[in-house]
């Protein structure tokens, strides 16, 4: 139960009548809306999970919610991301998301951070909420988050989903389990394809367990103890079944641990992200004096489907085998895409442990199709 002041909460008349049905459950009353008034939660991610995590708290009257992300929007989020609509595209999903919260309730304090969450800034970010809400699609993110809230003893709510399963619990939570008792380690293969971009998901799935980790917050909020502490809730879309596993519970903190901020990925080293957007690229590789070349980071099957008409093939399992060195990148800069984005973080990360001048095009392929269309890009003809 966290420790709010609620007692000094005002209400307006309009609000009072906002939060009517929440007002006549015996289990909320005043009391328990004035506690979702003082409380902080930020989600990191506003994309299928945190969609209708923001919805519903926004709805809810959580008093501050603070949004990390740095992603534009691309019409393949359309099936999953119900905070934006296809006039969105082409558009910060941060910004959007604020937009759409303040039409919902426009008493909610929406705070922004259009930036990907790392090592260098987490602790800054993390330190001023109550609750944190993991709508991540990676496994690097999730240790920052999870070393992160250990260090200044927050509670992290985490959600997954891949394909028709998708898996909800609580860490850090009085003392119970952290996100690496689930999950210690992880290869570069898993990360690196394991993602909605690259693995496909049922468009409705992220809104149940999204729905499940705001539900999950509130109830630590309104001080109840039914909490997924040291449990892992799975959800299977295709039987609509619910199982719940333990997690074993592998260290128990009683004093403030040493700072751990940790991003494992490829190189186990993350670096200060140089990224630009599709439109920037395309004024880019019209200059003819830039020396450069682009890198293509799906599988050789993606690639030939379609690609961009310079752009040269290096899959990550390519990569790792070092067959980049044929490439003599040391003295070009190199523009590096994926379908979205969760294969070229991890392949910006490989090449800038090996000192090479790489900038990462945000949105991929998609976002060029999208935003620039068909111009320079080559498309396998199927008739």
């Amino acid at each position: 139960m966290l420790n709010f002041r609620a007692k000094y909460t005002t209400y307006s008349l309009e609000e009072y009548t906002r939060y009517s049905k929440h007002l006549i459950l015996p289990q909320i009353q005043l009391e328990g809306q004035e506690r979702l008034k003082k409380s902080r939660i930020l989600c990191v991610g506003a994309g299928g999970l945190g969609s209708p995590a923001l919805i519903y708290l926004a709805a809810s009257g959580i008093g501050t919610i603070g949004i990390v992300d740095n992603d534009i929007i691309d019409i393949s989020n359309l099936q999953r991301q119900i905070l934006y609509t296809t006039n969105d595209i082409g558009l910060s999903k941060a910004c959007i998301a604020e937009k759409k919260i303040l039409e919902i309730n426009p008493k909610c304090n929406v705070q922004l951070f259009n930036t990907r969450l790392s090592s260098s800034n987490a602790i800054e970010i993390i330190r001023e909420y109550d609750i944190i809400i993991d709508g991540t699609d990676n496994f690097q993110t999730r240790y920052v988050i999870s070393d992160s809230c250990l260090e200044l003893n927050k509670i992290h709510i985490y959600g997954a989903i891949f394909q028709f399963e998708g898996q909800v619990s609580t860490f850090n939570y009085q003392g119970g389990p952290k996100y690496r008792d689930f999950h210690n380690s992880i290869e570069i293969e898993n990360t690196a394809e394991d993602t909605c971009s690259n693995a496909g998901v049922l468009g409705l799935l992220p809104g149940i367990i999204g729905t499940l980790q705001a539900t999950e917050a509130i109830k630590i909020i309104l001080g109840y103890k039914s909490i997924l502490s040291g449990i892992i809730l799975k959800y299977n879309a295709m039987t609509l079944s619910f199982e719940k596993f333990k997690i074993v519970h592998t260290q128990f903190i009683l004093s403030p641990p040493e700072r751990k901020v940790e991003e494992p990925g490829v190189g186990d080293k993350s670096y200060s992200m140089q990224e630009i957007d599709v439109t920037e690229f395309q004024n880019k590789l019209c200059r003819n004096s830039l020396k450069y070349i682009v890198l293509d980071v799906r599988s050789s099957e993606e690639y030939k489907e379609s690609h961009l008409d310079q752009a040269i093939n290096l899959p990550l399992g390519d990569m790792k085998k070092e067959y980049y060195l044929d490439l003599h990148l040391q003295d070009k800069i190199s523009f590096i895409y994926c379908s979205l984005d969760s294969r070229s973080i991890f392949a910006y990360n490989f090449l800038k442990r090996h000192k090479f001048n790489v900038i990462r095009v945000k949105g991929g392929l998609n976002s060029w199709k999208n935003i620039i269309g068909n111009k320079k890009l080559y498309v396998k003809s199927f008739s």
